[in-house]
Formats: C-alpha cells, structure tokens, sequence
C-alpha cells in the first residue's frame, strides 16, 4: 500500500521538477553538465525524502 503511494508522490514530485525546468527556461541559461547534476540532485533529494518521510509515518 505505502509503495504505490510512494512511487506516486515520487512521479508527481518529478513532473512538478520538469514543469519548473520548462517553465524557467533553464535549459537556455546553463551549461548542459550543469543541468544532468541539478537533475541528479533533485532525483536523489525526491527519493530519499519521500522515504524518510514515509518512515517517520510508518512508525506511528
């Protein structure tokens, strides 16, 4: 039940990313390595703070 949850909230955290990466035009305004880190970042800080959070649920 928590992992379809899990990977819902992850999917949607994703899409929001994207839309603020279109929307922000950041794609004209940083060097392509740049932008393969930021999205690395951010995909690792989605992952692992949605899992905390759904620990910290879990427990109580």
């Amino acid at each position: 039940m928590f992992e379809a949850k899990k990977n819902t909230i992850k999917s949607m955290l994703i899409l929001v990313w994207c839309f603020i990466y279109t929307a922000t035009d950041m794609y004209n305004k940083m060097n392509l390595f740049i932008l393969i880190i930021i999205a690395i970042v951010c995909g690792l800080a989605i992952h692992y703070i949605v899992d905390f959070i759904f620990n910290q649920i879990d427990q109580f």
